[in-house]
């Protein structure tokens, strides 16, 4: 740990740099500090975030002793996601409630509050989401999977070639596009589609970060019934570990590894092992 960290006004430094309010002696220390100290660094953006966020004192006057250590980078990673926008929207809620019944002690402790809860939040949600390992995971993963998808090549159709097109933007990662051509074949194919058609868009839209329709491929992939609906499950669990559903995930590979004969059954064992330690 930074012995930066370990003093009491931890903060209150920062405070003072951000507010202009240290001399030329005390700002060449501090810069130097940040250059060489990456945790301060990281609490200091963190700061900066937080007061390009909330554009007044509110902020400022907050309790922020649940922000220490690498806690900060969590918190940091957490309001930078999509996940935090209710608690920002509850937090301004509260401030300007406060404000307008004028009580300042109330305010204060209503301030401190809301910044622990959003913690609390936070660190649940980041210490999954953001651990790399389980992001390497995932990409081990995913390359796996679209590395032995069987391909639509040669064919010999007009909608087979529409796969193919599909297919071959797939392979060059160009998602949004791929995921185009899956639309137009799937709309036009209806109950008559290609399942790996289900597979190539899921994984598509999985890729480019939209959970909710990379789930629905999967779950029309598992209502086929066809011999590569028994992967419906296995690519479910990956969405739910890109995505850092950590509930939904372990729970599918409870499914998964009930029985040994199931699609990928090694791998999810490895990963609920992991997840359950």
């Amino acid at each position: 740990m930074s012995d930066f960290l370990q003093e009491d006004d931890f903060f209150k430094k920062i405070d003072k740099y951000l507010n202009k309010e240290m001399d030329a002696e005390e700002i060449k220390a501090f810069e130097e500090q940040l250059m060489v100290d990456k945790t301060l660094y990281e609490a200091f953006k963190l700061e900066s975030d937080m007061r390009k966020m909330y554009e007044d004192e509110e902020w400022k006057i907050g309790n922020r002793s649940v922000l220490k250590t690498e806690k900060a980078t969590q918190l940091k990673s957490f309001y930078s996601s999509g996940e935090a926008t209710k608690l920002r929207n509850t937090i301004s809620a509260v401030i300007s409630e406060e404000k307008k019944r004028n009580k300042r002690r109330l305010f204060l402790k209503s301030i401190a509050v809301a910044a622990s809860i959003a913690f609390a939040v936070s660190v649940s949600y980041t210490l999954f989401y953001n651990n790399p390992n389980y992001n390497d995971l995932y990409n081990t993963y995913f390359e796996s999977e679209a590395g032995s998808l069987p391909s639509f090549v040669n064919r010999g159709s007009d909608v087979e070639d529409l796969l193919t097109k599909g297919q071959f933007l797939f392979e060059e990662k160009n998602y949004k596009e791929a995921i185009k051509i899956f639309g137009v074949y799937q709309e036009t194919s209806e109950e008559k589609a290609n399942v790996l058609s289900y597979i190539y868009n899921g994984l598509s839209y999985l890729e480019l970060k939209d959970f909710a329709k990379a789930e629905d491929q999967f779950l029309l992939l598992e209502k086929s019934n066809t011999l590569q609906s028994k992967k419906s499950q296995w690519l479910l669990a990956l969405v739910y570990l890109k995505e850092g559903k950590e509930k939904q995930l372990i729970q599918t590979l409870k499914r998964i590894t009930k029985t040994p004969t199931n699609y990928n059954y090694t791998k999810a064992r490895y990963l609920l092992e992991k997840l359950e330690k």
